[in-house]
């Protein structure tokens, strides 16, 4: 901001020289403004409060083709300091604003109203109370600590355009912003933060990594999608998706593909509505509870999971009790859903300690392999696994063997080996078991198979837990004709 200030010094004309740009105080004692016209046309305006026996507005006005270059604002005040900016009548608009920044305060500035036409580079206040942008927002948006202690928030704030730059809100709340573009891009996404809740966050696209402080939570962000894609590309990480204030609009909506790990360490008790895709390699991941009201608390396009849904990723006692749909099917029974994932799009949801899929697997769970003896045997999860287990996939699983008309279990481990991902944040919820070099399945036979304890994990969920399986063996049967 230093090298601003020089060059506007060596552009600026005399104080006050402005023929367009007029500021009213009120109270007029103890405040100043100071309007500067520049040589390019643009104005900087300069206000001033020392009043700490009430509060100080400055109401910033001028003509719909007048652009200002800066608003700086020394607040020397305890009080609130109230921005006002508008066109040649309260109700309209001037063209554009380039940087709106407190330079000093020891009270609040409130940005109470901002009707611009065109575009504002960035703003840097405490509190956004009101404010109607009809361009785009090409900086950041910085909402500062108040010295006097309260939250800094943005209240009301309307942009008809972009924003390209982060929105900074670490000490209060969003409680109602409405982009009519896109906050970020797909290549450049914005950082977006608070200190406390997000009650509404809409936007028609949104490309941006969000999150709130711990022990704060989301009540409705909205990728629109009026105009746009309505993508959501990023991240989300708050405590939980919930009615926070009993407000109408609740929920995370996406018009288009969610592209985003989404995380919440809370409930989920609100809908996730995706009119597209949870993308492939995308995991929405549920700390405790997925639940809501009657209908579907998450949703899909068919064929649009993708990716992959955990619940109780924090390995307590979270449950699966609300509606999962992907197009018009929804799964069930839960959490042990009997759809299998290619009619689904390839991705699946988990409660965690994850089980196996008894009919996604191959073979089947339970069941008598007729036509030619497996080279392996893939059992499927319903959530992301790895192994620990010795190099080449040794000592993951026990495999035992009988013949079909029964007898005693023989345990023939050391035949097989696992292959499946190594890494605690993998992606696969599949392990292959194959037979050694030498080494294969055999007809007229039964096989049961079981995870040894320490061996076979949970991805994606606190403490890396050992997988659950309802039945202690994975069993099939080879007779072959």
């Amino acid at each position: 901001m230093i090298w601003k200030m020089a060059l506007l010094a060596l552009a600026g004309i005399a104080s006050g020289a402005s023929a367009d740009v007029t500021v009213t105080r009120v109270p007029t004692g103890g405040t100043s403004a100071t309007v500067t016209e520049l040589l390019d046309g643009r104005f900087r305006v300069e206000l001033l409060t020392t009043r700490n026996d009430v509060p100080t507005t400055f109401t910033i006005r001028g003509g719909t083709f007048d652009a200002v270059e800066d608003v700086i604002i020394d607040n020397d005040s305890n009080q609130f300091t109230f921005i006002e900016i508008e066109g040649p009548t309260s109700n309209q608009s001037l063209d554009s604003v380039e940087d709106i920044f407190v330079i000093s305060s020891t009270g609040t500035v409130l940005l109470s109203k901002a009707n611009v036409l065109n575009d504002v580079a960035s703003i840097q206040v405490n509190t956004i109370t009101g404010t109607d942008i009809g361009g785009d927002i090409t900086g950041d948006i910085e909402l500062i600590e108040r010295s006097g202690g309260g939250f800094s928030n943005i209240v009301d704030m309307d942009v008809g355009g972009d924003i390209f730059g982060d929105i900074l809100v670490n000490f209060g709340d969003i409680d109602d912003l409405v982009v009519g573009g896109s906050i970020g891009t797909i290549n450049n996404k914005s950082t977006i933060s608070t200190g406390r809740h997000i009650f509404r966050l809409v936007a028609d696209e949104i490309h941006a990594n969000i999150t709130t402080a711990q022990g704060f939570h989301i009540q409705r962000i909205e990728a629109a999608g009026v105009s746009g894609t309505g993508d959501f590309t990023g991240s989300i990480s708050s405590t939980s998706l919930t009615n926070i204030n009993g407000g109408p609009e609740f929920g995370l909506v996406v018009d288009g593909d969610l592209d985003a790990d989404v995380s919440f360490s809370g409930i989920v008790s609100r809908p996730i509505d995706i009119d597209g895709k949870l993308v492939d390699g995308r995991i929405i991941s549920i700390g405790t509870d997925l639940t809501g009201p009657a209908g579907d608390i998450i949703k899909t396009a068919a064929n649009g999971l993708e990716g992959l849904i955990i619940v109780n990723a924090s390995n307590g006692s979270g449950t699966w009790t609300g509606d999962v749909t992907v197009g018009t099917t929804t799964l069930s029974p839960e959490p042990r859903y009997t759809q299998l994932a290619s009619s689904l799009g390839g991705g699946a949801v988990g409660e965690a300690p994850f089980d196996f899929h008894k009919t996604d697997s191959e073979p089947d769970y339970d069941s008598t392999v007729d036509d030619a003896i497996p080279t392996q045997v893939r059992i499927k999860h319903y959530g992301p696994v790895h192994h620990t287990g010795g190099l080449g996939g040794t000592g993951v699983v026990t495999v035992e063997k009988r013949p079909i008309s029964g007898g005693n279990w023989v345990d023939v481990s050391s035949d097989f080996i696992v292959d499946a991902s190594v890494s605690q944040v993998g992606f696969n919820p599949s392990i292959i078991v194959k037979p050694t070099f030498g080494n294969a399945f055999e007809d007229d036979t039964e096989y049961r198979i079981a995870p040894v304890t320490g061996k076979l994990l949970c991805c994606h969920v606190d403490g890396s837990p050992d997988v659950s399986w309802e039945d202690t063996y994975f069993k099939f049967k080879i007779d072959v004709p």
